[in-house]
């Protein structure tokens, strides 16, 4: 279905590769602030049966159309320079 989306909306859609998280960025997050997003996160999808499947990361630029160390994000062209 990406491949059909991207080709509905090519004027304002476009897509790249995202790299991993850089060691510092990882190393300053705080360890017990992500423990306590990650329970309430995994509670929630417990709660409404949410299936892996039915996940997706989205944020104000873009999303994320698979979950490896190297991603392929699908990316509003106005926001993507930002």
């Amino acid at each position: 279905w990406i491949s059909c989306f991207l080709y509905y909306y090519p004027n304002k859609l476009l897509t790249a590769w995202s790299a991993p998280m850089e060691k510092q960025r990882h190393d300053a997050a705080l360890y017990d602030s992500f423990r306590l997003y990650f329970d309430l996160l995994h509670s929630i999808i417990k709660q409404h049966a949410i299936e892996v499947e039915n996940t997706y990361n989205i944020d104000k630029k873009g999303f994320i159309i698979r979950v490896i160390r190297k991603s392929a994000r699908i990316f509003n062209k106005k926001l993507f320079r930002l």
